[in-house]
């Protein structure tokens, strides 16, 4: 009996241990469609980790996106309020500057959509075995890197004496 209490005991710390890879709930892809690299930032509510590269909190996973290659992430169950944020070196009369674009779930909706810097709430897709893409091309980083530029400009023309 006491074999058996063991036993069990240890096969339940297995199964607790194997977990959070057997609760991977939603996956999200990143197809970089880009001639660069992007720096791409899964985070949600229950992720701890931090990303060094682009210091952002909330950290679940962060990878360098070669140019024309793809990216997934598993978000486990549990983990709310999800999101991607892209990092690059703008183009154009943005070159010199950092591009931040955020992609997070919108429940309006049920896609990943852009947030700028997460100016919208993050929602969580219901339900498990999700599966969503978020494509960025070439004409996503220029629009994008224009985009950093006025706000930067604009920001910077609020601030004169």
């Amino acid at each position: 009996m006491q074999m058996q209490t063991k036993l069990t005991a240890t096969l339940l710390a297995a199964a607790v241990l194997a977990a959070p890879s057997a609760l991977a709930c939603v996956t999200v892809k990143v197809d970089n469609q880009t001639d660069r690299q992007i720096r791409a930032v899964w985070t949600a509510a229950g992720c701890l980790g931090a990303d060094k590269k682009s210091k952002v909190a909330f950290k679940c996973a962060g990878h360098d996106i070669p140019a024309g290659t793809s990216r997934s992430h598993d978000f486990d169950w549990g983990k709310s309020g999800q999101a991607v944020t892209f990092y690059y070196d703008g183009v154009g009369k943005a070159e010199g500057m950092k591009v931040q674009v955020s992609f997070s779930y919108q429940s309006s909706s049920g896609r990943y959509e852009k947030t700028w810097a997460l100016r919208k709430i993050p929602g969580t897709p219901g339900g498990c075995g999700r599966h969503f893409t978020v494509p960025y091309t070439n004409e996503d980083v220029r629009a994008d890197s224009d985009s950093t530029f006025l706000a930067v400009a604009n920001e910077t023309k609020h601030h004169e004496w």
